[in-house]
């Protein structure tokens, strides 16, 4: 079945390679690769929604399984090659306050902030920043500042 995602995937039918990757994954919930692809396969195929789920099954099952430690490598992984994915940034920023690196979870909140400004998401940069506030960074002026400057409209 894998032999046969990978054709599909070199043919570019990433659909039908979405469809067999669903069955492998049923078959072997515990693959990250699979589930690396699955959320790629989505996103590639703008399906954000399907995205979202695939990712949040998947933090779920490690979580359920007693792997919760493996998910920000792996989140990371996804960041990288996709780094003006919200979806993705907010799930890591979140695995790094669960995992009391709030500097790094600060910075990824920071970013998301930014990149869902610039795609015209003020609400989203919203909450962004008033998570990042209740994290009491160093530098909480600044944020309070920022915040009143978005909710103003400036």
């Amino acid at each position: 079945m894998r032999r046969m995602a990978d054709i599909d995937m070199q043919r570019l039918d990433w659909r039908q390679a979405l469809r067999i990757l669903e069955q492998v994954r049923t078959l072997e919930p515990d693959d990250i690769t699979i589930r690396k692809s699955l959320i790629d396969l989505n996103i590639r195929l703008s399906q954000l929604p399907q995205a979202t789920a695939e990712l949040d099954g998947f933090l779920a099952h490690l979580q359920s399984s007693g792997k919760r430690g493996e998910a920000i490598h792996f989140l990371e992984e996804l960041v990288n090659e996709y780094p003006k994915q919200s979806i993705l940034r907010s799930a890591l920023a979140e695995e790094y306050r669960q995992a009391e690196r709030i500097p790094e979870a600060i910075a990824q909140l920071d970013t998301l902030g930014n990149l869902l400004l610039n795609t015209g998401d003020r609400d989203g940069a919203i909450r962004a920043i008033e998570t990042i506030m209740a994290m009491n960074p160093s530098n909480m002026e600044d944020y309070r500042s920022l915040l009143a400057k978005i909710k103003a409209g400036t």
